[in-house]
């Protein structure tokens, strides 16, 4: 199990192997030491190293790491790149190095002097901010930077390349990128939110004494990976029939929004449910008998009935957001007890009618995209963006619900804390439509027996799995969602082979 924490995370866990015996500065002594042994293979003896150092603790590890290859032969410069102004462990460690006549520089330096320190080095260590930066980089430290990059010597960071907030995954333009980020104790969510992924590099963990119990006592949460997706698929016994598989009502469609009904409930078919009515527009259901003969078709004056023969409901894709769209979703809520997968247009009329989300506690999975989810919240979707995970679970917890925050990369939170980042999946997903089949996917899975949760985590990653098969056949450009629906079966597949 991978854990990922937030920055206030990391400070609580720290704060919490402290308690247990493992002092701050032990902390810093094995971060920087076990990073100075990551680099070392790719150093010859005698090599310099440039290592740029902030004034707060990342800083310090900078200095730490510093002085070990010093004793181990190397050249090192420190640099420091924000004062000399020192949080006191940092400046416990600044003490230590001076003793070992190590190079030590303050911005600004002379003319000339930074192209003659990265002359003379091999690479350059980013310990500037690491967890610490948020906003804009200061502007002093943009001519460094771009010497840095016009160098072509690799970057190692230390949690973070300067610029990346590692919470957010915002980026300042002028991040310093790095070829390697070498993240301590565990990563942290900029490691893998898209949008900063890549300026990090090659992330490798460092474990320097902070346990997986202190980590997810302070609250750091899990990337979904496969083993997790697994707990989430039904199995498949031999002597099973449509009617062990589930039965599951899709309302969804409306005249103008046909596809969104198709795709989901294919999506759902193809994960295993044995048998999906979509009840919907008569329009909808002419689509859908001329392409999608395996499903059961009903009008939507036969809600009542359907409700009683399902095992698990789909709402939302396509429907609209009108008068009777609001009719056939309170009448689902509050005539239906089984699990509910909440998607789309049924999204937005909860956020119209917030009274709703009562009637769906403890018993459904919504599905937003960050527009629907800053709906649903009532804030701007930047907030959200910048707020995802601290929102998606206080949502989740509120309303007692299983939230799939879906982005680039997906946050899945449940009801009671625990919470996922999924980093799989490609922009071939961006596309109208791919989150229709997604919904359809998890609905499946609840109709089949899955808790809500371990139905959202597995349709997640049975998603992102096949779109990234999609991919690998027609391109992130050409692939559409009804191709994700195509691969879905390899997806699971893959993930019924045992871990």
């Amino acid at each position: 199990m991978t854990r990922i924490a937030v920055s206030a995370a990391m400070r609580a866990a720290e704060a919490l192997a402290d308690n247990a015996g493992v002092s701050y500065a032990e902390l810093m002594e094995r971060a920087g030491t076990l990073a100075a042994q990551k680099i070392m293979p790719s150093l010859r003896p005698g090599d310099g190293v440039l290592i740029l150092c902030g004034k707060g603790n990342n800083g310090g590890d900078g200095l730490v790491m510093a002085r070990v290859l010093q004793r181990e032969g190397y050249v090192p410069a420190v640099l420091f790149t924000m004062g000399t102004r020192l949080s006191p462990l940092a400046e416990h460690n600044l003490a230590l190095l001076e003793d070992t006549g190590a190079a030590v520089w303050d911005l600004p330096l002379p003319d000339g002097e930074i192209g003659r320190l990265l002359g003379r080095s091999a690479l350059v260590v980013d310990a500037v901010f690491g967890t610490g930066f948020s906003g804009a980089l200061p502007q002093h430290l943009l001519p460094l930077f771009d010497a840095v990059q016009a160098s072509g010597l690799p970057v190692i960071a230390l949690d973070a390349p300067s610029g990346v907030d590692l919470d957010t995954g915002l980026c300042d333009e002028h991040t310093l990128p790095a070829a390697q980020t070498l993240a301590f104790a565990c990563l942290k969510p900029g490691h893998l939110l898209k949008s900063s992924a890549g300026l990090c590099g090659h992330c490798t963990v460092i474990d320097i004494g902070i346990t997986d119990g202190q980590l997810e006592q302070a609250g750091a949460f899990c990337r979904l990976d496969r083993a997790a997706a697994s707990q989430g698929l039904p199995p498949r016994p031999r002597g099973g029939h449509k009617g062990t598989f589930g039965r599951l009502l899709a309302v969804c469609g409306s005249e103008w929004m046909s596809g969104a009904a198709l795709l989901s409930c294919e999506g759902a078919l193809r994960t295993g449910v044995g048998l999906v009515r979509l009840l919907s527009d008569r329009p909808v259901l002419a689509a859908a008998a001329a392409r999608l003969p395996e499903c059961l078709l009903a009008p939507g004056e036969n809600l009542e009935e359907s409700l009683s023969w399902a095992t698990a409901a789909l709402c939302g894709c396509g429907l609209s957001a009108g008068a009777e769209a609001r009719k056939r979703l309170h009448s689902l809520l509050a005539g239906f007890s089984g699990p509910v997968v909440i998607d789309a247009d049924g999204l937005n009329l909860l956020a119209q009618a917030p009274g709703l989300l009562r009637l769906a506690a403890d018993r459904a999975v919504l599905t937003p995209h960050m527009g629907e989810m800053a709906r649903l919240c009532g804030v701007p979707a930047g907030e959200v963006a910048r707020r995802r995970f601290s929102l998606a679970s206080a949502f989740a917890r509120e309303h007692r619900v299983t939230l799939v925050l879906k982005d680039s990369c997906t946050t899945v939170a449940a009801p009671d804390g625990r919470m996922w980042l999924f980093d799989g999946g490609n922009s071939g997903l961006a596309k109208g439509g791919s989150g229709d089949v997604l919904a359809g996917v998890i609905a499946s899975l609840a109709a089949q027996g899955a808790g809500l949760t371990e139905a959202a985590l597995c349709g997640v990653w049975l998603h992102g799995s096949a779109a990234d098969w999609a991919r690998a056949e027609l391109g992130e450009y050409g692939m559409l969602p009804s191709d994700v629906v195509r691969h879905l079966p390899h997806a699971a597949r893959l993930l019924s082979r045992p871990v």
